[in-house]
């Protein structure tokens, strides 16, 4: 994937490990100010994590979707930058809430440019959901990043605003959870009747 890491700014990358990328994103679309989504890593992460996960893994985050945000680098040795986690966070689950897209294992890699190349210094996995089994997958194009750029900020104004939207952040925090569990679990059910009854009460946000 080709995007823009200029010099003296942080990068967070999460990827979808085997999940089909269409030919109008592969080589990277700008979907939102300094946010990008396309196919495979626009940095190279390094030998060692290669080695460390094995050669399969490494081949679907060359080949899956991979969502990268970018801002400017608080300071020097500001390498990983947590608003950034939690931008892609909001960005990967607002995907979610349009469907569950079929992919495999979900990293995170986190670094910043300050030399003139993008640097990944931290690496680490991220949330993985199911699709529903009677459901068809999420397939992803250019209308559902748009929408998931679009849910990003909705979820963000929800977690923003706190005590206002307590039921409703509830009621996401169980949704979230129960896509998390394998199928046929019964937390999974569990975590989906919750979050149906998280907003069931009139006068609530």
């Amino acid at each position: 994937m080709s995007i823009s890491i200029n010099r003296g700014e942080n990068f967070c990358c999460q990827t979808f490990g085997g999940l089909w990328v269409p030919d109008e994103i592969s080589a990277g679309v700008e979907i939102a100010p300094k946010v990008w989504a396309g196919r495979g890593l626009p940095v190279v992460p390094g030998e060692h994590w290669e080695k460390w996960l094995g050669e399969l893994p490494f081949r679907d985050i060359r080949t899956g979707l991979v969502l990268t945000a970018t801002a400017p680098q608080p300071g020097p040795g500001h390498f990983v930058n947590p608003e950034l986690k939690r931008q892609v966070d909001y960005l990967a689950f607002g995907l979610i809430l349009q469907g569950v897209p079929n992919y495999r294992e979900s990293f995170l890699i986190a670094g910043a440019n300050e030399t003139g190349e993008p640097d990944a210094r931290q690496f680490g996995r991220a949330r993985v959901f199911y699709p529903a089994r009677d459901l068809r997958p999420l397939s992803v194009g250019q209308p559902e990043l748009k929408r998931a750029v679009f849910l990003a900020e909705k979820l963000k104004s929800v977690d923003d605003k706190g005590h206002d939207w307590r039921r409703l952040r509830r009621a996401i925090d169980a949704l979230t959870k129960g896509s998390e569990e394998p199928y046929l679990q019964d937390e999974r059910i569990h975590q989906f009747v919750r979050s149906l009854g998280g907003t069931d009460s009139a006068g609530d946000h």
